[in-house]
């Protein structure tokens, strides 16, 4: 008696393997947002406990990375911006999509690059090229 074939068979299996390993290459090239939150957590420990709060809740715990780097333009801190900004740029090119709608929807559309209270402009001239667009449109 012979055994119905199924598509997990070995006559099925190379391309049904190659086009998964395919699907988990993709995947595996985009960013995480367990790998963005632990460089924010390795780059700036002193707001570590502050996402830590967020119950997983990805677009609090990138508000809290937000607040931080407002934080930052306003004391007038550009190393640290810059440090910022290529975090943020990085997870903004190569995050899956959820981490690029949180970069552009709760990082960029929250920050204020206006001078007020606090000189700021300087900061705008900081943010990569790759992010302005984004900026603009949710901005403007």
């Amino acid at each position: 008696m012979s055994k119905k074939r199924t598509c997990l068979d070995s006559a099925y299996a190379p391309p049904l393997t190659s086009t998964l390993n395919a699907i988990k290459m993709k995947n595996s090239a985009l960013t995480h947002r367990s790998i963005f939150l632990k460089e924010v957590k390795e780059a700036f420990p002193e707001i570590r406990e502050r996402i830590n709060s967020e119950y997983g809740l990805l677009h609090c715990e990138m508000h809290d990375f937000t607040d931080h780097v407002q934080g930052l333009i306003d004391s007038g801190d550009k190393e640290e911006v810059i440090k910022a900004f290529k975090i943020a740029e990085r997870h903004f090119l190569n995050g899956n999509c959820d981490l690029v709608n949180a970069v552009a929807v709760s990082f960029l559309e929250h920050l204020d690059f206006a001078d007020g209270k606090y000189r700021r402009k300087w900061a705008y001239d900081l943010l990569p090229k790759s992010m302005r667009k984004t900026y603009h449109d949710l901005t403007d």
